[in-house]
C-alpha cells in the first residue's frame, strides 16, 4: 500500500544526495515499481543506478539488456540502447544471454538504417 510513498522518497533521496546507499534489493524494486506504473523515465534512470552500483548482483546482466531495449522501443534513444549493449559485452562477454544480446544489436541496427532508407527514398 505504501509502495508509490516510498519509491516517491526513494528516488528523492537518490536525486538529492548521489553517495545515497541504497540496497541492490530496493533500489531493483524501484526500477520495477516505475515500470509497472509506465514512469519509464524514472525507471529507467533507477534501472541506470542499479547496473553502475551493483555490477556484480546476478540480475545486473539482464537489466542491461532490458534497459537496452526501453531505450530503443519506448525512448527511441539508439544512443543509449548501443552504450548499454557496449556496456554489456565488456561487463559480460560469456554470460548466457549473449545471444539475446546479439539479437538487440541487430534491431539497433535497423532502426538505425530505417531513417537513412527513408531519407534515401524521399531524395530519389
Amino acid at each position: 500500500k505504501k509502495k508509490p510513498e516510498a519509491a516517491q522518497i526513494y528516488q528523492q533521496c537518490i536525486e538529492e544526495f548521489p553517495d545515497f546507499s541504497v540496497s541492490a534489493d530496493s533500489l531493483f524494486s524501484l526500477y520495477e515499481h516505475f515500470l509497472e506504473h509506465n514512469q519509464i523515465q524514472k525507471s529507467m534512470k533507477a534501472g541506470l543506478k542499479f547496473i553502475t552500483s551493483f555490477q556484480k548482483d546476478y540480475r545486473s546482466p539482464k537489466l542491461h539488456l532490458r534497459l537496452a531495449e526501453l531505450s530503443m522501443t519506448r525512448l527511441k534513444n539508439i544512443k543509449l540502447a548501443s552504450k548499454l549493449i557496449n556496456r554489456f559485452a565488456k561487463h559480460y562477454p560469456e554470460h548466457e544471454l549473449t545471444v539475446e544480446a546479439k539479437l538487440l544489436v541487430r534491431d539497433l541496427r535497423k532502426q538505425r538504417q530505417a531513417p537513412e532508407k527513408a531519407a534515401r527514398a524521399t531524395h530519389s
